[in-house]
């Protein structure tokens, strides 16, 4: 049966076309005139996906994201249902620095700090030796203004900063990069990567805890992370060139997608490909939840 019965790929204003022609995001909508979009259970959109996981899973590595709009996700319990449908294994929050809450089964909270702070780009939980491998969004109320989950391919930013700075690129190559967080003794929910000591490494004892090594990073100019509770430098010990910093940022955002949240939207990430952040709430309300999976 083919896809075209349940799925059509739509353009949005928003999109960029890689070097292949391949739309990024890829944006799935349900298939105007057929049966299927005139099932309001979200069980036909499960059946699609099962139906049709070889065809959605290479898209998701042409592409490096879906965004699937338009179909019957309502609820945290139909956004459970859909992460379950795709099969992958969960991928348990552990050691993560950025604080959330179970809602139902295999649903969170998104990073609860405060949503007119910006968070910068990253892949999920690079800093650990393991880390999930696609991530899936779903937005149960949509932002009033502002909001947005915007994301980008890696390789774009390396490309980019291997013709502008080539030198600093070897010396990442060569060395690495080292983080260091200092965590607090609680939660603290008033910057991104506020979790505590006690809640990253689940336990309230300090000699368990001193077994494991986290980090995390943040914008050096930026006047909303609180007090310095980060660092970066080079695995060699030398410091990241603030100018090199600098323009990496300005290229991220040059080179990203925001497309505002519609509510019922599903948007799957690849985690090893795919750059992703937040941008500050103009407007409230906005309830984004997440799931990270193996």
């Amino acid at each position: 049966m083919g896809t075209e019965k349940f799925f059509r790929e739509v353009e949005l204003p928003e999109q960029k076309s890689q070097d292949n022609g391949v739309l990024f995001p890829a944006v799935l909508s349900p298939n105007s005139g057929t049966e299927y979009l005139t099932a309001s259970e979200v069980v036909d959109f499960e059946d699609a996906i099962r139906a049709h996981k070889p065809w959605l899973e290479s898209l998701l590595v042409k592409s490096g994201a879906i965004l699937f709009r338009g179909f019957p996700v309502t609820s945290p319990s139909d956004f459970n249902m859909v992460i379950e449908a795709f099969g992958y294994p969960e991928f348990p929050y552990n050691g993560g620095i950025g604080l959330r809450t179970q809602v139902l089964g295999r649903v969170y909270t998104a990073n609860e700090s405060p949503l007119d702070m910006e968070i910068p780009f990253h892949h999920e939980m690079a800093y650990a030796p393991d880390f999930p491998t696609k991530l899936f969004f779903f937005c149960e109320e949509e932002p009033g203004a502002g909001g947005e989950t915007p994301i980008v391919l890696s390789h774009i930013i390396y490309e980019k900063m291997k013709q502008r700075h080539p030198d600093f690129v070897d010396e990442l190559e060569k060395h690495g990069l080292k983080y260091m967080k200092i965590a607090p003794e609680d939660d603290d929910i008033s910057f991104p990567s506020g979790t505590s000591w006690k809640s990253l490494f689940k336990t309230d004892d300090k000699s368990i805890a001193e077994e494991s090594i986290l980090a995390a990073y943040s914008d050096p100019e930026s006047e909303k992370v609180g007090p310095p509770k980060t660092s970066a430098e080079l695995g060699n010990g030398d410091p990241v060139d603030d100018d090199v910093l600098k323009d990496v940022l300005k290229i991220l955002k040059e080179e990203c997608v925001a497309i505002p949240w519609k509510k019922g939207d599903v948007l799957v990430i690849n985690n090893l490909t795919v750059l992703h952040g937040r941008r500050p709430l103009v407007r409230a309300p906005r309830r984004i939840l997440v799931s990270l999976c193996k």
